[in-house]
This record gives structure tokens, sequence and C-alpha cells, in this order.
């Protein structure tokens, strides 16, 4: 009986002593690596890429995610369910992002409460300091589940510190083998609509190395196929790049030529005849490498978040000078269209 008391007493005494521990939580750590802040950023401002490093994604293959229609920038965000017992379920939110410099974070763990997440890119002389950190407050939770969430808030350096120690070595690796972003600028991101467009599409894919050796040979295709039904080409050509994702090192591509009307006749037969259906769009042009108009569509998210519009289908890109002719990479002109409602 005595023991039982004292086992009683004991159990209070630890129950109170969680009042007095810090209701605040900070978890951090830094990793240097050779990669540059543009190499490292589109792994971590897109959502989507943090499968490639996120050690808590990469515990459970079978985990549950349900994106939301932007996952990258301000306002991107997306939820996952999982059994296993280290992975839970949840959601995330970028609340801040600031290009090739930091992104913040707002998390949800349901009754497991919340919490505010860091990612930042310090550049420096012979790579970059990256920083990952995690912030609670369980101030606001129940006087009966206050004591217990200090606990755990004492204990989540030594429970989580290591995974993040994991995952800046996971993104330290991809980002030092990715290709660095080519140098380019905005001429302007403005609100637009298009008519329909008629154009002879091929779809393929390949090497991201080899895309422009691709489209070529594509456009060469669908020219001589516009030449042999008699129509006339409309514009720039165009190209579209379902499911690409910033560091993968293969792509879906489909090349695409307007036309002045529909064609009508028999196609190959991987060729398509289609319609792309007139629309309310945000047109980025973009003067720089192509390999560096990354930023054109990173300018629209924004547009679409300030303006608070919504995607309404999948972007295209039109070329808009012949870089046989023009012959600088920084000088090569592209338009992305990205339709919204």
């Amino acid at each position: 009986m005595k023991i039982l008391k004292y086992l009683l007493f004991l159990i209070l005494g630890l129950y109170l002593v969680g009042f007095i521990l810090p209701s605040k939580m900070h978890v951090e750590r830094s990793l240097k690596t050779k990669a540059d802040p543009a190499q490292i950023f589109p792994f971590v401002n897109d959502l989507k890429n943090w499968g490639q490093w996120d050690p808590w994604i990469q515990k459970d293959p079978n985990m549950k995610t349900e994106y939301r229609a932007t996952t990258s920038g301000v306002g991107g965000g997306y939820k996952w369910t999982s059994n296993h017992k280290e992975v839970g379920n949840g959601e995330m939110e970028i609340t801040e992002s600031v290009d090739n410099e930091k992104i913040a974070t707002k998390m949800n763990f349901g009754d497991q409460g919340s919490a505010s997440g860091l990612f930042a890119l310090k550049k420096e002389a012979d790579g970059t300091k990256m920083t990952w950190s995690m912030d609670s407050d369980n101030s606001t939770m129940s006087l009966f589940s206050r004591p217990i969430g200090n606990y755990m808030n004492f204990m989540m350096d030594g429970w989580i510190g290591a995974e993040f120690e994991k995952g800046l070595a996971n993104l330290s690796k991809i980002a030092e083998a990715a290709p660095m972003p080519a140098a380019g600028k905005i001429i302007e991101t403005i609100m637009s609509e298009v008519k329909d467009i008629h154009v002879i599409q091929i779809e393929s894919s390949c090497a991201l190395t080899a895309v422009g050796e691709k489209l070529g040979e594509l456009y060469g295709r669908i020219s001589k196929k516009i030449e042999e039904n008699k129509l006339t080409v409309a514009g720039a050509p165009m190209a579209m790049y379902p499911d690409y994702k910033p560091g993968d090192t293969n792509t879906k591509l489909i090349a695409m030529m307007p036309t002045t009307a529909k064609c009508t006749k028999q196609c190959d037969a991987d060729m398509k005849c289609y319609t792309i259906p007139a629309s309310k769009v945000v047109k980025c042009t973009y003067q720089g490498p192509y390999e560096g108009n990354n930023v054109a569509y990173g300018a629209i998210k924004k547009y679409i978040d300030d303006n608070k519009l919504q995607a309404a289908g999948e972007p295209w890109e039109a070329y808009t000078n012949d870089p046989e002719e023009v012959k600088d990479p920084s000088k090569f002109e592209t338009v992305v269209y990205w339709p919204v409602k």
C-alpha cells in the first residue's frame, strides 16, 4: 500500500514539475554544402520535391499525400496520412518564401499540436550554410495537457534533431548534383486572354540535357505535316512539360506548332491535332537561357497568389525568337502562359 502511495506521489510530483518546464520548443540543425542557394531552393520551395530528401517521407513509402493546387511558394501546401508511428498525420503550408534565401512553414499535427518551421540558406564563399529549424509553444494547450506537452518539448531535440541532420545530408547530396540555374530576367508578368489555339502536337520524353535536340526533331516533323496539309503556321513554336519537377533528370514533353486553321486530315500515330481552348491566362515574358526559365513559372505563381487567382490548366511555353538567329542565350525569349480562373 505504501509503495502505491509513493508511486502516486511520484507521478503527481513529475506532473507538477511539467508545469515549470519550458513551454516553448526550438530544434535547429545546420550543414554546410558545396551547392549554391539557387541549386538548393527548388527542392525546398516546392513541397512535391520534399520526398527526394525529407527523412520522414522516406520512412513510409505507403504514406498518402493530398497536394493543394499550388505546392510551391506562399500558399503551397499538402496533407499526409501515415500508419507509421514516427510519421503520423498532418498538414503543412508555406507561409513565407524568399527566392534562394528561405521558406517558412506552419504545420498542424491534429491532436499532437502545431509548430512552425524555417528553412534558411546563407550564401558563403565556398558554398551555402543550410539551417533547418522548428518551433512550437504549448502555452495555449489545456491545463491538463500542458505538462505532458512540456515534457515532450524537453525531449524533442533528441527525437528529431538526428532526422534534421539526415534531411540536410540528403538535400546536400541532390542539390550538389543539380544543374546550376542559368541567369535570366523577367520582362513582364501580366493578365491576358488567349483565343482558341489550333495546334499539331507530338508527345515524347527525353533526358533534360537533350530537350533542345528533341524539340528540334519534333518541330521538323510537325512542320512537314503542316506543309502536307496546306496549313499555315500561326505563331511561335510551343511546348508543355507535364509532371516536370526541379531536380528531375528526364522529362515528358509535348512539342506544339500553332496553325491558322484546325487540321482535319489524318496525322501520324503519335501526332495529334488539338485545340487549346480560349481562356484567361497569366502571361510572363522571360529573357535568358532556356534552362533558367523556371523563374517565369515562379513569377506567375506569385502573381496568381497575390491576385487570389486559381490555376485552371497546364501551362505552356512559346519560344518567340529563333536561337539559330539570335545565338546569344542571354537574348533568348520565352513566353509562359498559365490558364487561370
